[in-house]
């Protein structure tokens, strides 16, 4: 009884505050309400959190209100641009008032994963030294993970949520929401308003125990770095994460490729996918050596693990060529070139193009199954298909180079050459591509393998957030 009295009092002073007039409403009805017409499932950890997360997602905060983190992230594209049409010209979703910035939005899927930024590396000179860096998130990783750590917005208990804190949580601090070429929303000040006003804000106080949600000169830091908390949290919901492609139950039904579950071509794409044989010169099985970058475990692994991220979240140039199709034509993004110097020593710029390895989970889910619907690859997107971007990793050295130095993907194509890298200074691997020696048959069953890759289940938008009386 004393626990049921404590409960309702607690629910009172949340209604206290958002003028609600019923005589009693219980916290678990209110969120069995919430929960039963969403994916995200109520027995998730910290499913307050994440819920509340999941509404500020979806919830266009933006000025003017157009634009939410789904407009640039939308799960029924593989969490990132839902427009077709943008993909296939500007590459560049346009902000809430019609600016561009110069990046295709990557995936936020299975980015909770990755760690802080860091490098390490040893000796004198960048380009002989094995500098490797990885985690943080954004394209150049410039979400660093240490950001909203340093706020210390989780005092009096709520050390429970020390786990969300990282790249993803500074990702989202960063912020797209006050990005004049994305959300566009004029101060954090602002930002706040615009979710305590929301119907969903008392999950606010329900996720941090009845805080509420303060928007003053003198709290507005931390009441911001929560609601980046909340985002983080969401994002690393099993809805978002959900492990559960072609590939994944397949798998749980074989434990062991070949799977039965897959064609023949599939298997093969996953043979080639995981296996390295630089140039396919030497004895031994033939491979596409993908997994190098492509993966987050050992090579003992065989691409077996049912985590497989798909990525080492490490960061690699592989000279991609420039897209002037970005409005206003930009400069190429320098991607780790931001960085002066690595553990000490003076880059001098040989980390310009470097950018962050994308996972190649839900690399091709799109929300028809057609290739009429046009995905973007790479960071700029010059990539138009799985198809271009495999045979560019197979024959970027084969072939020669373009005479129009800003061809665009489909002339390249027609005229079989590869135009210049963006950066043609900077150092890019081979051997391990540009010269596999794949055959057509091989290139084609890579892509086969990579559709297998994309999550079934597609989130929705939440339905709109009612808090009743009962």
């Amino acid at each position: 009884m004393e626990k049921r009295i404590m409960k309702i009092q607690d629910t009172e002073s949340i209604k206290h505050r958002w003028k609600i007039t019923a005589a009693i409403i219980t916290l678990p009805f209110l969120l069995m309400l919430a929960s039963s017409a969403m994916a995200l499932k109520s027995s998730e950890d910290d499913f307050k959190l994440k819920l509340l997360g999941k509404y500020i997602f979806f919830d266009d905060i933006s000025d003017p209100r157009v634009q939410s983190c789904a407009s640039c992230h939308a799960p029924k594209s593989g969490w990132t641009a839902e427009s077709s049409n943008v993909n296939k010209k500007t590459v560049v979703v346009p902000g809430a008032q019609e600016t561009f910035g110069t990046l295709k939005p990557p995936s936020s899927a299975y980015a909770s994963f990755s760690p802080n930024f860091n490098c390490s590396g040893e000796g004198g000179n960048v380009n002989e030294a094995p500098f490797i860096c990885e985690g943080g998130n954004f394209w150049d990783g410039r979400a660093e993970g240490n950001e909203v750590a340093d706020l210390n917005i989780l005092g009096g208990g709520l050390d429970r949520y020390t786990k969300y804190l990282g790249a993803i949580a500074d990702q989202a601090h960063a912020s797209p929401f006050t990005n004049p070429v994305e959300q566009a929303v004029v101060n954090i000040t602002e930002v706040c308003e615009m979710i305590k006003s929301a119907p969903y804000a008392p999950l606010y106080e329900m996720a941090y125990d009845n805080a509420p949600i303060d928007c003053s000169a003198n709290e507005v830091e931390t009441t911001f770095g929560r609601i980046a908390l909340a985002l983080s949290a969401y994002q690393a919901s099993d809805e978002v994460n959900a492990f559960d492609s072609k590939r994944d139950r397949a798998l749980a039904e074989d434990f062991t490729f070949p799977l039965d579950g897959f064609t023949d071509q599939e298997n093969l794409g996953h043979a080639l996918f995981h296996t390295t044989n630089l140039n396919n010169n030497t004895s031994g099985p033939r491979g596409a050596n993908c997994s190098g970058c492509h993966s987050n475990k050992e090579p003992e692994s065989n691409g077996e693990a049912p985590d497989e991220l798909f990525t080492n979240m490490q960061y690699q140039t592989i000279g991609t060529p420039r897209n002037i199709k970005i409005p206003d034509n930009p400069e190429p993004n320098i991607g780790l070139g931001r960085l002066e110097t690595i553990v000490g020593i003076p880059v001098n710029g040989a980390m310009n193009g470097f950018h962050k390895t994308p996972t190649m989970r839900n690399v091709d889910k799109r929300p028809i199954r057609t290739n009429e619907f046009v995905k973007a690859y790479g960071h700029n997107g010059w990539f138009k298909s799985l198809e271009s971007i495999v045979h560019f990793y197979n024959t970027r050295d084969a072939k020669p180079v373009c005479d129009d130095p800003v061809a665009s993907e489909k002339k390249a194509l027609r005229k079989n050459c590869w135009p210049p890298a963006e950066f043609p200074d900077t150092i890019v691997p081979n051997g391990v591509m540009g010269n596999l020696n794949l055959t057509a048959e091989e290139e084609a069953a890579i892509v086969a393998y990579l559709k297998t890759l994309s999550d079934i289940p597609t989130p929705k938008k939440p339905k709109p957030y009612h808090l009743r009386n009962f």
